[in-house]
Protein backbone atom coordinates (compact mmCIF):
# COMPACT_ATOMS: atom_id res chain seq x y z
CA UNK A 1 0.00 0.00 0.00
CA UNK A 2 1.24 3.60 -1.05
CA UNK A 3 0.15 6.51 0.63
CA UNK A 4 2.25 9.43 -1.33
CA UNK A 5 0.39 12.21 0.81
CA UNK A 6 2.23 10.14 4.15
CA UNK A 7 5.61 9.48 2.48
CA UNK A 8 8.56 10.04 4.18
CA UNK A 9 12.70 8.93 4.19
CA UNK A 10 14.06 7.34 6.72
CA UNK A 11 16.79 5.60 8.05
CA UNK A 12 18.05 3.13 10.95
CA UNK A 13 21.21 2.09 12.10
CA UNK A 14 21.71 -0.08 15.06
CA UNK A 15 24.94 -1.25 16.64
CA UNK A 16 24.46 -4.37 18.94
CA UNK A 17 26.78 -5.96 22.74
CA UNK A 18 25.97 -8.27 25.09
CA UNK A 19 26.55 -12.13 26.30
CA UNK A 20 25.74 -15.02 23.72
CA UNK A 21 26.23 -18.96 24.66
CA UNK A 22 27.05 -21.60 22.04
CA UNK A 23 26.89 -25.54 21.43
CA UNK A 24 26.72 -28.17 19.23
CA UNK A 25 23.93 -30.16 18.43
CA UNK A 26 23.49 -33.75 16.93
CA UNK A 27 23.72 -35.06 14.16
CA UNK A 28 26.99 -33.00 14.17
CA UNK A 29 27.70 -31.14 11.24
CA UNK A 30 28.79 -27.48 10.77
CA UNK A 31 25.07 -25.73 11.21
CA UNK A 32 24.19 -27.94 13.84
CA UNK A 33 24.60 -26.06 17.19
CA UNK A 34 22.09 -24.18 19.77
CA UNK A 35 22.95 -20.44 20.34
CA UNK A 36 21.60 -17.43 22.84
CA UNK A 37 22.06 -14.16 23.01
CA UNK A 38 21.35 -10.76 25.08
CA UNK A 39 22.30 -7.89 23.63
CA UNK A 40 21.89 -3.90 24.50
CA UNK A 41 21.36 -2.41 20.77
CA UNK A 42 22.16 1.60 20.62
CA UNK A 43 20.65 2.81 17.46
CA UNK A 44 18.90 6.08 15.89
CA UNK A 45 15.69 7.15 13.60
CA UNK A 46 16.44 9.55 11.15
CA UNK A 47 13.87 11.42 9.09
CA UNK A 48 13.28 13.53 6.38
CA UNK A 49 10.05 14.26 3.92
CA UNK A 50 9.86 12.82 0.63
CA UNK A 51 8.98 14.63 -2.79
CA UNK A 52 5.23 13.55 -2.23
CA UNK A 53 4.34 14.25 1.18
CA UNK A 54 1.76 16.75 1.82
CA UNK A 55 2.55 20.12 3.03
CA UNK A 56 0.87 19.78 6.43
CA UNK A 57 1.84 16.26 6.72
CA UNK A 58 4.18 16.34 10.58
CA UNK A 59 7.03 14.39 10.42
CA UNK A 60 8.61 12.24 13.38
CA UNK A 61 11.58 14.20 15.11
CA UNK A 62 14.96 11.91 15.03
CA UNK A 63 15.78 10.08 17.89
CA UNK A 64 17.81 7.92 19.80
CA UNK A 65 16.10 4.56 20.31
CA UNK A 66 17.34 1.81 22.49
CA UNK A 67 16.63 -2.05 22.23
CA UNK A 68 16.92 -5.19 24.31
CA UNK A 69 17.06 -8.22 22.27
CA UNK A 70 16.85 -11.69 23.44
CA UNK A 71 17.79 -14.37 20.58
CA UNK A 72 17.49 -18.04 20.67
CA UNK A 73 18.52 -20.23 17.61
CA UNK A 74 18.62 -23.99 17.37
CA UNK A 75 19.49 -25.99 14.15
CA UNK A 76 19.61 -30.51 14.63
CA UNK A 77 19.18 -30.33 10.70
CA UNK A 78 20.49 -33.21 8.15
CA UNK A 79 21.10 -31.46 4.86
CA UNK A 80 21.04 -33.01 0.88
CA UNK A 81 23.57 -32.45 -1.32
CA UNK A 82 22.16 -29.23 -2.04
CA UNK A 83 22.12 -28.00 1.52
CA UNK A 84 18.13 -28.23 1.52
CA UNK A 85 16.80 -29.63 4.86
CA UNK A 86 16.13 -33.57 4.59
CA UNK A 87 15.74 -34.58 8.78
CA UNK A 88 15.56 -33.64 11.78
CA UNK A 89 14.39 -30.03 13.17
CA UNK A 90 14.99 -26.33 13.67
CA UNK A 91 13.78 -23.38 15.82
CA UNK A 92 14.17 -20.17 16.62
CA UNK A 93 13.15 -17.05 18.69
CA UNK A 94 13.62 -13.10 19.05
CA UNK A 95 12.21 -10.74 21.89
CA UNK A 96 12.97 -7.02 21.82
CA UNK A 97 11.88 -4.32 24.04
CA UNK A 98 12.83 -0.57 22.83
CA UNK A 99 12.16 2.80 23.67
CA UNK A 100 12.90 6.20 22.08
CA UNK A 101 14.45 8.95 24.09
CA UNK A 102 11.72 11.33 21.99
CA UNK A 103 8.79 10.79 20.29
CA UNK A 104 6.31 13.40 19.93
CA UNK A 105 2.93 13.02 17.57
CA UNK A 106 3.07 12.93 14.04
CA UNK A 107 1.33 12.86 10.85
CA UNK A 108 -1.51 14.93 10.40
CA UNK A 109 -5.34 14.99 8.50
CA UNK A 110 -4.22 12.53 5.98
CA UNK A 111 -5.39 8.64 5.94
CA UNK A 112 -3.64 7.77 8.79
CA UNK A 113 -4.70 10.96 10.67
CA UNK A 114 -2.09 12.00 13.83
CA UNK A 115 -0.59 9.05 15.28
CA UNK A 116 0.35 9.64 19.15
CA UNK A 117 4.14 9.55 20.45
CA UNK A 118 2.93 8.85 23.76
CA UNK A 119 1.55 5.14 22.56
CA UNK A 120 4.54 4.41 20.37
CA UNK A 121 7.22 5.60 22.53
CA UNK A 122 8.43 2.30 24.45
CA UNK A 123 6.79 -0.81 22.17
CA UNK A 124 7.26 -4.53 22.46
CA UNK A 125 7.84 -7.76 19.76
CA UNK A 126 8.75 -11.08 19.71
CA UNK A 127 8.58 -13.69 17.03
CA UNK A 128 9.38 -17.63 16.47
CA UNK A 129 9.92 -19.91 13.88
CA UNK A 130 9.58 -23.99 13.75
CA UNK A 131 10.46 -26.09 10.76
CA UNK A 132 10.85 -30.04 10.80
CA UNK A 133 12.21 -31.80 7.72
CA UNK A 134 10.42 -35.74 7.67
CA UNK A 135 9.76 -38.81 5.35
CA UNK A 136 6.66 -38.32 3.31
CA UNK A 137 4.29 -40.66 4.39
CA UNK A 138 3.46 -44.19 2.46
CA UNK A 139 6.48 -43.41 0.66
CA UNK A 140 9.90 -45.60 -0.01
CA UNK A 141 13.02 -44.47 0.58
CA UNK A 142 14.73 -41.32 1.23
CA UNK A 143 13.75 -39.43 -2.06
CA UNK A 144 10.36 -38.28 -0.96
CA UNK A 145 10.22 -35.41 1.81
CA UNK A 146 7.72 -33.74 3.92
CA UNK A 147 8.88 -30.15 4.98
CA UNK A 148 6.53 -28.14 7.60
CA UNK A 149 7.32 -24.80 9.36
CA UNK A 150 5.66 -22.23 11.28
CA UNK A 151 6.28 -18.86 11.06
CA UNK A 152 4.62 -16.15 13.93
CA UNK A 153 5.29 -12.86 15.69
CA UNK A 154 3.41 -10.03 17.54
CA UNK A 155 3.46 -7.12 19.53
CA UNK A 156 2.57 -4.31 21.46
CA UNK A 157 2.55 -0.62 20.62
CA UNK A 158 4.12 -0.73 17.04
CA UNK A 159 4.01 1.64 14.34
CA UNK A 160 5.19 1.79 11.22
CA UNK A 161 8.41 1.87 11.83
CA UNK A 162 9.03 -0.96 14.06
CA UNK A 163 6.08 -2.98 12.92
CA UNK A 164 7.09 -6.47 11.50
CA UNK A 165 8.21 -6.52 7.88
CA UNK A 166 7.15 -9.63 5.66
CA UNK A 167 7.09 -9.93 2.12
CA UNK A 168 8.59 -12.59 -0.82
CA UNK A 169 12.16 -13.80 -0.91
CA UNK A 170 14.19 -16.15 -1.78
CA UNK A 171 14.10 -19.50 0.19
CA UNK A 172 16.80 -21.07 1.70
CA UNK A 173 18.22 -23.82 4.09
CA UNK A 174 21.08 -21.69 5.79
CA UNK A 175 21.70 -21.20 9.19
CA UNK A 176 19.80 -17.80 9.50
CA UNK A 177 17.79 -18.03 6.12
CA UNK A 178 15.58 -20.39 8.17
CA UNK A 179 13.98 -17.89 10.80
CA UNK A 180 12.87 -15.08 7.65
CA UNK A 181 8.99 -15.52 7.37
CA UNK A 182 8.40 -15.80 3.04
CA UNK A 183 5.11 -14.57 1.63
CA UNK A 184 4.52 -16.45 -1.03
CA UNK A 185 3.79 -14.05 -4.36
CA UNK A 186 4.55 -11.06 -2.42
CA UNK A 187 7.41 -8.63 -3.06
CA UNK A 188 10.51 -7.42 -0.64
CA UNK A 189 9.10 -5.90 2.81
CA UNK A 190 5.97 -5.63 0.93
CA UNK A 191 4.00 -5.78 4.46
CA UNK A 192 4.29 -4.38 7.79
CA UNK A 193 2.45 -5.92 10.32
CA UNK A 194 1.69 -5.57 14.25
CA UNK A 195 1.11 -9.57 13.86
CA UNK A 196 1.13 -12.95 11.55
CA UNK A 197 1.59 -16.19 11.50
CA UNK A 198 2.31 -18.42 8.29
CA UNK A 199 2.11 -21.97 7.78
CA UNK A 200 3.91 -24.01 5.29
CA UNK A 201 4.21 -27.38 3.91
CA UNK A 202 5.78 -28.78 1.48
CA UNK A 203 6.58 -32.05 -0.96
CA UNK A 204 9.78 -32.42 -2.00
CA UNK A 205 10.62 -35.22 -4.64
CA UNK A 206 14.14 -36.05 -5.88
CA UNK A 207 14.21 -36.13 -9.52
CA UNK A 208 18.19 -36.80 -9.62
CA UNK A 209 20.67 -36.61 -7.26
CA UNK A 210 21.38 -32.44 -7.81
CA UNK A 211 17.93 -31.74 -8.59
CA UNK A 212 14.75 -31.41 -6.79
CA UNK A 213 11.16 -30.74 -7.37
CA UNK A 214 9.14 -28.76 -4.69
CA UNK A 215 5.36 -28.51 -4.31
CA UNK A 216 4.45 -26.05 -1.57
CA UNK A 217 1.42 -24.43 0.11
CA UNK A 218 0.76 -22.02 2.52
CA UNK A 219 -1.26 -20.42 4.82
CA UNK A 220 -0.78 -16.69 5.95
CA UNK A 221 -2.52 -14.35 8.35
CA UNK A 222 -1.24 -10.75 8.66
CA UNK A 223 -2.58 -7.99 10.30
CA UNK A 224 -1.83 -5.16 7.86
CA UNK A 225 -3.18 -1.60 7.08
CA UNK A 226 -6.42 -1.39 5.24
CA UNK A 227 -8.47 1.61 4.09
CA UNK A 228 -11.93 1.35 4.89
CA UNK A 229 -14.37 4.54 4.81
CA UNK A 230 -11.86 6.82 3.87
CA UNK A 231 -9.90 6.20 7.10
CA UNK A 232 -6.57 3.81 7.76
CA UNK A 233 -6.87 1.12 10.19
CA UNK A 234 -5.58 -2.40 10.61
CA UNK A 235 -7.15 -5.78 9.55
CA UNK A 236 -5.87 -9.45 9.97
CA UNK A 237 -6.69 -10.89 6.24
CA UNK A 238 -5.56 -14.48 5.58
CA UNK A 239 -3.57 -14.93 2.44
CA UNK A 240 -3.65 -18.78 1.21
CA UNK A 241 -0.64 -19.56 -1.50
CA UNK A 242 0.13 -22.72 -3.74
CA UNK A 243 3.54 -22.45 -5.48
CA UNK A 244 5.82 -25.16 -7.55
CA UNK A 245 9.81 -24.82 -7.83
CA UNK A 246 12.58 -26.68 -9.01
CA UNK A 247 16.04 -26.45 -7.46
CA UNK A 248 18.92 -28.03 -9.71
CA UNK A 249 22.90 -27.41 -9.17
CA UNK A 250 24.66 -25.03 -11.08
CA UNK A 251 28.13 -25.09 -12.43
CA UNK A 252 31.38 -23.41 -10.08
CA UNK A 253 29.47 -24.68 -6.86
CA UNK A 254 26.62 -23.45 -7.00
CA UNK A 255 22.41 -23.91 -7.30
CA UNK A 256 19.66 -22.49 -8.95
CA UNK A 257 16.35 -22.50 -8.38
CA UNK A 258 13.19 -21.10 -10.48
CA UNK A 259 9.36 -21.19 -8.80
CA UNK A 260 6.10 -20.51 -9.81
CA UNK A 261 3.37 -19.49 -7.30
CA UNK A 262 0.17 -17.61 -7.13
CA UNK A 263 -1.55 -16.24 -3.62
CA UNK A 264 -5.20 -15.83 -3.75
CA UNK A 265 -4.87 -12.93 -1.03
CA UNK A 266 -2.76 -10.61 -2.20
CA UNK A 267 -4.37 -7.44 -3.13
CA UNK A 268 -3.18 -5.58 -6.79
CA UNK A 269 -4.25 -3.24 -9.14
CA UNK A 270 -4.88 -3.53 -13.16
CA UNK A 271 -5.93 -0.87 -15.78
CA UNK A 272 -7.14 0.98 -12.45
CA UNK A 273 -9.16 -1.71 -10.89
CA UNK A 274 -8.14 -3.78 -7.85
CA UNK A 275 -8.86 -7.74 -7.36
CA UNK A 276 -7.31 -9.92 -5.04
CA UNK A 277 -4.62 -12.57 -6.45
CA UNK A 278 -1.21 -12.15 -7.81
CA UNK A 279 1.50 -14.43 -9.07
CA UNK A 280 5.47 -14.30 -9.22
CA UNK A 281 8.07 -15.48 -10.89
CA UNK A 282 11.39 -16.61 -8.82
CA UNK A 283 14.76 -17.15 -10.04
CA UNK A 284 17.88 -17.42 -7.29
CA UNK A 285 21.30 -18.10 -8.15
CA UNK A 286 23.78 -19.12 -4.97
CA UNK A 287 27.28 -20.05 -4.79
CA UNK A 288 29.47 -21.48 -2.41
CA UNK A 289 32.66 -19.60 -1.77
Amino acid sequence: MRIDEEELEWYRAHLGFGFGWRTSLAPGYQDNAMEMALTYEPGVLLFSDGSDTADGFREPRDTYEGRVHVRMRADALERNIMELPHAGWAAGFDGWYAHRSRWDDWGGDTLSGTQDGNEHRTWYAGRFFALTALPMPLADGERDRLIASLYGGMGSDLDRFSAFRLGGEPTGGEWEALSRPNVMGAIFDEFYSRSYAVLNLEYRRELLFFCYLHLRGQFAWVDRPRIEDGLLGWEMEALPAVGVAVTCGAPWNSQVEIGFCYNFGLLREEGGDSDFGGSALNLSWSKEF
